[in-house]
């Protein structure tokens, strides 16, 4: 009797397991077939804006388009482009030993306004165009993959030592090292201080300008800020005081934050 009832159990129990068994498998079947959209951001996106730590937009495009408002379409589309892609941006400033002070006062004025979206890096060097390309250049940190790249082209130290024709083409080398780190690049000139009585210098200016023109690379002309007797601005050996600084920072602050 006992074994009769037993049997009978086990013979229910192995049926319950096998119905089991089944209807999950169809389930797994059903869920195979009809997969559930996924709602989590993937990869593919790329309109989203870089956002801080607590998930804030660094920047809008409003923001954006106010603050490049005086800047060339290069260094525009360069930005755009970092913003659209949800990527940040990096600007490095490279030129004489002077430039350092110049690039400081801009990188506050960026940071104030794009907060971590744009940084601004200095890479001052105490030499000729000529010394630069060859000695100095490769030093530079180009694995950081600047997206605007703002030269001063060692035109005071060149002068009566290195020929316009060569400035002219190590501005090419630098520009072409610039555009192998990053392909889009924006790059810019900006020449170094004015100084009285310039003579020979003053050609050399002039000579920067029509070749930025002829090659179409954006040029901040920082002299238009300065006294009409820059000496004012210089110290004994020509080189900008605090005032002097503040003038040629104030233009490139001006080109990349639009007041």
């Amino acid at each position: 009797m006992r074994k009769g009832l037993l049997v009978a159990l086990l013979t229910l129990l192995c049926g319950a397991i096998l119905v089991f068994s089944y209807m999950s498998y169809q389930e797994k079947l059903n869920q195979a077939s009809n997969p559930e959209p996924e709602t989590g951001t993937g990869s593919e996106q790329t309109d989203e804006q870089p956002t801080t730590d607590i998930g804030e937009p660094y920047l809008t495009a409003e923001e954006l388009a106010a603050f490049t408002a005086n800047a060339d379409q290069k260094v525009i589309d360069v930005l755009k482009a970092r913003l659209d892609a949800g990527e940040t941006a990096q600007m490095v400033v490279i030129g004489s030993a002077d430039i350092q002070g110049v690039a400081d006062r801009l990188a506050n004025a960026v940071q104030e306004a794009y907060g971590e979206y744009l940084t601004v890096d200095a890479f001052a060097y105490d030499g000729t165009s000529t010394e630069f390309v060859n000695n100095g250049m490769q030093h530079l940190a180009w694995t950081n993959a600047y997206d605007i790249v703002v030269y001063e082209p060692f035109t005071l130290n060149n002068n009566g030592v290195v020929t316009i024709e060569d400035e002219r083409a190590h501005i090419a080398q630098v520009e072409e090292r610039a555009m192998e780190a990053v392909p889009d690049v924006a790059f810019l000139l900006t020449p170094p201080q004015p100084i009285p009585n310039a003579g020979y210098y003053q050609t050399q200016i002039q000579s920067l300008k029509d070749y930025a023109q002829q090659q179409s690379i954006p040029l901040i002309d920082h002299w238009t800020n300065w006294p009409e007797d820059p000496s004012e601005y210089l110290d004994e050996s020509h080189r900008p005081t605090e005032q002097g600084l503040d003038a040629w920072a104030n233009t490139l602050i001006n080109y990349f934050v639009a007041q």
